[in-house]
């Protein structure tokens, strides 16, 4: 995780797991997988401060985390994975999960 930003502090930054599921007609909603584990949930970063941040999520049987020709990580069969990153001083969004990426940028205000 990386604060972009040339100026404002990411306080308390928290991080949420979620997969998207189409609902119909072209809309889907965020649902939150749970549990998962990081090794860091709240992070505070300076101005350019970056954190690294590993996350598992306990097999379960019938869940299988696949990553698609474009390189999205999804659960097979459910739905694209995501981070929810958001607190104070950051603006609130999902960021999609890579399966190369090693890096998330929070987008602060």
């Amino acid at each position: 995780v990386k604060n972009s930003s040339p100026h404002a502090v990411a306080i308390m930054s928290k991080l949420s797991l979620f997969y998207s599921q189409a609902i119909g007609l072209g809309i889907s909603r965020e649902i939150q997988v749970l549990p998962t584990y990081f090794t860091s949930n709240y992070i505070t970063l300076l101005p350019g401060e970056s954190h690294k941040v590993a996350l598992t999520a306990p097999h379960r049987a019938n869940v299988a985390f696949i990553c698609s020709q474009q390189g999205q990580a999804s659960i097979e069969g459910k739905g694209d994975l995501s981070i929810k990153i958001d607190g104070w001083n950051v603006k609130t969004n999902l960021r999609p999960i890579l399966c190369m990426s090693k890096q998330t940028s929070l987008n602060t205000e």
